[in-house]
């Protein structure tokens, strides 16, 4: 399924704790690593007419940090079994880079951190890979900082939340195929928006929700996958932020929108606050036109 990872890096600790999950993808799916830096021209003004001593080094130091960045992702890579890699450094605006990146080189998957050197005070939102979510065509996986003290990655359970849509369903194929690969057991998770408990066995809204768990799950058991169903009623994001943390998920899988619409992306939507606070890594998947 997957033999082209993308690593970025800008040599932060979340960066490097993406890159041990590149390598562990990398290992599983006999994939080759693309490692890559980008040197952000806004940071620096050398683009322009008026070229300074100032420039210059700003330009020089950004260029030694991208450098030593590639080479902590190559150390990573290098630690363990000889996995393939290409190794790169750009000049540009980084999620822009990164998207080019990917679409020329047929990249199937990206994995990067979700906060950089920006600090964890920005959380997400507004930064480089949240722009790389919304808009690359590739499946992201963000890996929060909750992992950067984790050397050996494991995965166990995998979380597909669904909610029927098309969006969803793109992420169910992932989810499944990644737990089939790594022998992980899948927790597929339908919430029912409502303030007051869960509905009835023949309420409409609860029948159409065991339809499509049952459905996913049929999925699964086709692999011979170890599945589990779960239709919970409240709040979709609340509840599958308490599910990631009560049952110890290792991954999640999630389409970028869904029945509210493609038209929101992933801005004010479930995955967004999920990406944002999850102690576990996200797997986005953003439905394409040929989907």
């Amino acid at each position: 399924m997957y033999d082209r990872i993308l690593v970025p890096t800008d040599g932060s600790e979340n960066a490097e704790a993406a890159a041990r999950y590149g390598r562990w993808l990398a290992d599983a799916f006999d994939a080759t690593v693309h490692i890559l830096s980008v040197v952000n021209i806004s940071t620096y003004t050398d683009q322009l007419a008026d070229i300074d001593e100032v420039n210059r080094e700003r330009r020089t130091a950004l260029e030694e940090r991208a450098k030593e960045a590639v080479t902590g992702v190559e150390e990573i890579l290098d630690r363990t079994s000889e996995i393939p890699y290409e190794s790169v450094i750009e000049h540009g605006t980084p999620y822009e880079v990164i998207l080019n990146y990917v679409s020329e080189n047929d990249i199937e998957l990206t994995v990067m951190g979700s906060h950089g050197r920006g600090g964890l005070d920005r959380l997400l939102l507004g930064s480089v890979t949240e722009r790389v979510v919304r808009m690359s065509d590739a499946p992201v996986m963000a890996v929060p900082p909750t992992r950067i003290d984790q050397e050996a990655v494991e995965c166990d359970s995998i979380l597909i939340p669904t909610d029927g849509s098309a969006a969803a369903e793109a992420a169910v194929t992932r989810g499944i195929a990644i737990a089939d690969q790594l022998e992980a057991s899948v927790h597929v998770l339908y919430v029912i928006v409502s303030g007051r408990g869960l509905p009835s066995v023949s309420d409409p809204a609860r029948t159409e929700a065991e339809r499509v768990v049952r459905s996913v799950a049929d999925k699964a058991e086709q692999r011979e996958i170890e599945v589990q169903t779960h239709v919970q009623a409240g709040s979709p994001y609340g509840n599958i932020r308490n599910f990631i943390s009560n049952r110890g998920i290792d991954l999640v899988t999630m389409g970028t929108h869904g029945r509210s619409g493609v038209k929101r992306y992933l801005l004010g939507s479930v995955t967004e606050k999920t990406l944002r606070t999850s102690d576990a890594p996200v797997l986005a998947v953003r439905l394409t036109k040929s989907e």
